[in-house]
This record gives structure tokens, C-alpha cells and sequence, in this order.
């Protein structure tokens, strides 16, 4: 939640500096579809930030939905953990190669190693806030 209200604070900003409207509309239309877009409109809503694991965040939620996040697994596999239960899906791999290229353009000592770790790290405070709120 925190990430989509700095990336709003962010893009009024710059509406701001450009001298458009701050409206509800407007600000809508600047945010990005979820899943959509091209990639150098992805690397540019990430442009103003540093942190790893913030733009890791911001790019997953502008190409994952919440639910995939929250429901699907990296690879599909069966783990040790879950033998009793079903297994999750797999997170769309077309997607998951953009969002891990995208991520290591704007953190090039980033290792793939680091990538699915932070990755997991995000799926895992989502699905226990999702199982806190229930």
C-alpha cells in the first residue's frame, strides 16, 4: 500500500512540474496498467528510485496482479513444505523474465540468486497480510 502511495506522490510531482492538472482523472491515467506497458514505460516509473527491494515492489505490482503474487509460486514445483497440500501455479515466466530484466537493468549487482529471494520475501509479507486481515 505504502508502494502505490509513493508512486502516486511521485507521479503528481511531476505532473506538478509539468504544469497539468492534479485531478483524480489525470492522476489516474498516469498510473500504469497492471501487467501492461512497455518497457521503457515500466523503467521510467522506477527511474526516481534507488532502494532495491522498492523498485523490485513497484515493478511486481505494475506487472503481477496481487492475487497472482499472493496465490502462485516462483516455479510450480512441489516443496518439502507443502506435501500434503496443493500445489501453487506458477507465476507467468514470460512476465516474471521481464520484471527480473527490468530489475537487474536498474540494479546491475543484483544476482539472480538475490532477485528470487527478494522476490519471495514480497510474496510471503503479502500473503501474511492478506491472512491477517482475514
Amino acid at each position: 500500500m505504502r508502494c502505490l502511495e509513493a508512486e502516486v506522490r511521485a507521479i503528481k510531482e511531476r505532473m506538478k512540474r509539468q504544469g497539468e492538472s492534479t485531478s483524480a482523472s489525470a492522476s489516474l491515467s498516469a498510473v500504469p496498467q497492471v501487467g501492461l506497458g512497455s518497457d521503457e514505460g515500466l523503467a521510467a516509473s522506477v527511474k526516481h528510485l534507488t532502494d532495491e527491494l522498492e523498485i523490485l515492489k513497484a515493478l511486481t505490482f505494475q506487472i503481477f496482479t496481487r492475487e497472482e503474487i499472493k496465490n502462485c509460486s516462483l516455479t510450480g514445483k512441489k516443496t518439502a513444505k507443502c506435501q500434503d497440500r496443493a500445489v501453487r501455479p506458477a507465476l507467468d515466466q514470460a512476465k516474471l523474465q521481464k520484471l527480473e530484466g527490468l530489475v537487474r537493468q536498474k540494479c546491475p549487482g543484483l544476482s539472480h540468486k538475490q532477485f528470487m529471494e527478494k522476490l519471495q520475501n514480497v510474496q510471503k509479507v503479502l500473503r501474511k497480510k492478506t491472512k491477517l486481515q482475514a
